[in-house]
């Protein structure tokens, strides 16, 4: 008697193991749900351990703070456009909001990180759903190492997350809008200004480039004009951005 029991509940696992297996719409939702699981165990873990002080390349940014404060042209500090090799321009403009409204908030930073953590989570999703929808459930190791508590030097250091976080999630972006381009040749553009976020927030945001030259060798429609506006979009930022290194780069030395 027990045997039985023991088979029927196997047979009926193994039904609804099937069944998820087969129901697109099943995975899709507990591909959603890993998100916010991981999602959610990860900002529990900010909002316990985030400390609000400025450590390691945060204190050469005191200045920065005090130009913002005093309504002194910030633009002109040099380490605003350039810094270790960095392009810097809008993570520099999120520490300025922050700078506003929340008194240069470290924590803060580390939130906003993590959204950026959450949207790319979800930018993938859509786009395995659009390209690969048979593996749609990638999405919970993805995302798993996303949210790992092993990033915690990136979670828990504000400018870290803010600069490394704007850089992967508007490479993904701008990867999720080239996807696109096959359906409406427009989204070149906001892949483009993807790109130029994701350039102008670390020097390994510049990989957009060509990442982005080879995802467009790979559509079916529009490709001749995608490849041109691409192209030239990518040759203009490269010489500004080489020209800003070789005027402005500065290399921070230890405090």
């Amino acid at each position: 008697m027990l045997i039985n029991k023991h088979i029927d509940s196997y047979f009926y696992l193994r039904n609804i193991m099937l069944k998820i297996i087969k129901n697109q719409r099943i995975q899709e939702k507990i591909a959603i749900l890993s998100i916010l699981i991981f999602a959610f165990h990860s900002l529990f873990f900010i909002l316990n351990y985030s400390v609000n002080i400025p450590i390691t390349d945060e204190w050469h940014f005191i200045s920065f703070a005090e130009m913002v404060l005093t309504n002194e042209p910030f633009w002109e500090f040099d380490k605003f456009v350039m810094y270790n090799g960095h392009g810097l321009i809008f993570p520099n403009l999120v520490f300025v909001l922050n700078i506003f409204l929340f008194s240069w908030n470290f924590s803060y930073l580390m939130i906003f990180g993590w959204l950026l953590v959450l949207f790319s989570s979800f930018l993938l999703f859509l786009i395995l759903r659009k390209t690969y929808p048979k593996i749609i459930l990638l999405t919970i190791p993805i995302t798993a190492l996303l949210f790992s508590p092993a990033q915690y030097e990136n979670f828990l250091w504000g400018m870290a997350s803010t600069q490394l976080f704007m850089i992967s999630s508007s490479m993904i972006f701008s990867i999720y809008c080239l996807n696109k381009v096959n359906s409406n040749r427009l989204f070149i553009f906001p892949a483009i200004l993807s790109g130029i976020v994701s350039s102008f927030s670390g020097i390994s945001g510049l990989g957009i480039w060509i990442v982005g030259f080879y995802s467009i060798l790979m559509q079916t429609n529009w490709k001749k004009s995608s490849l041109l506006i691409w192209s030239v979009a990518s040759t203009m930022l490269l010489l500004l951005y080489f020209t800003l290194f070789s005027q402005k780069v500065i290399f921070g030395n230890e405090f």
